[in-house]
C-alpha cells in the first residue's frame, strides 16, 4: 500500500512516498531477550525508559519504509548484546508513530542516533554507520 510519509518540516523535503505494509502495533513497549532492543511506545515509555535511565542509552529514531535503518537494525541488535555488559541500553523510536519526540529531538533526518545519559544528549549522529565507526563513536562518549 502507498503511503504519505513525512520528515520534518524546515527540512527541503517534507513528505516521501514510501511502499509499506499496514502491521500490528503493540500499546506497550517490547523487549526481546537480555541485551535486545527496546522499542519505545510512547512519550511515557520514552520518560521512564530513557530519560530516567542511569545507563547509557543509544535512542535509535527510525521509521519502517527507511531503507538505512533498515540496513542499521542488525547492527544496532548487535551492539545492544556487546554493550549490555557495560550497562547500555538500545531503544528505537518510530518516527512516523511519535511524531512528537521526533521533532522534541531534532530529528530532521533517519536514522537518527542519539546518545543519553542522566537525561541529557551527549551525542548525535544521522545516516546509516557501520557497526565499528558506531562502537568506536559510543566508546568515545562514555
Amino acid at each position: 500500500m502507498n503511503r504519505m510519509r513525512w520528515l520534518l518540516p524546515g527540512m527541503g523535503v517534507v513528505a516521501l512516498l514510501a511502499s509499506c505494509s499496514p502491521r500490528a502495533t503493540s500499546p506497550e513497549s517490547s523487549v526481546s531477550g537480555p541485551g535486545a532492543v527496546v522499542t519505545i511506545a510512547g512519550e511515557a515509555d520514552f520518560a521512564e525508559r530513557v530519560l530516567s535511565s542511569r545507563a547509557l542509552v543509544l535512542v535509535d529514531f527510525y521509521a519502517d519504509w527507511c531503507g538505512p535503518c533498515r540496513r542499521l537494525a542488525p547492527i544496532l541488535e548487535e551492539v545492544a548484546r556487546e554493550q549490555q555488559p557495560a550497562g547500555m541500553v538500545v531503544a528505537k523510536v518510530n518516527v512516523d508513530e511519535h511524531r512528537g519526540l521526533a521533532r522534541q529531538y531534532g530529528v530532521r533526518g533517519i536514522p537518527h542516533l542519539a546518545l543519553v545519559r542522566d537525561g541529557q544528549v551527549v551525542g548525535k549522529r544521522v545516516g546509516y554507520t557501520g557497526k565499528a565507526e558506531l562502537t568506536t563513536w559510543i566508546e568515545a562518549q562514555r
